[in-house]
């Protein structure tokens, strides 16, 4: 992990519309909370990436604000000091994470083909 970094993620997709049971082996995200607001300086000397956009085909680094978190990524909350309510304008992105427990995994696997459907209804 970078200097400033509390989290470091590396996500995976699914395939066709990205919620399926076929990964999608060749499309990544490096999703990553800063302590500090400019994260140039990492991307320009990071060694790892440098590889990842070599071996891409292309390669974008969104800067984004969190607005409302629950849970926490491997034991912290690192976004426990944003405010309440606050304005919010702009494009949305939504991130949903969860840890699966084994048991859960059938239950989990039914659902993928209605949502997968309804996702591409809409």
């Amino acid at each position: 992990m970078g200097k400033g970094m509390l989290v470091g993620k590396l996500l995976g997709t699914g395939s066709g519309l990205g919620f399926s049971g076929k990964p999608n082996w060749g499309q990544y995200a490096h999703f990553a909370v800063w302590t500090e607001t400019d994260t140039k300086k990492y991307f320009d000397s990071s060694t790892l990436i440098r590889r990842l956009a070599k071996w891409s085909q292309g390669h974008a680094v969104l800067e984004m604000q969190p607005y409302q978190s629950r849970g926490v990524w491997d034991g912290k909350n690192p976004y426990s000091g944003i405010p309440k309510q606050r304005e919010m304008g702009g494009s949305v992105t939504i991130l949903t994470r969860a840890k699966l427990k084994f048991k859960n995994i059938p239950d989990f696997w039914k659902h993928v083909r209605p949502v997968n459907t309804s996702l591409g209804n809409s």
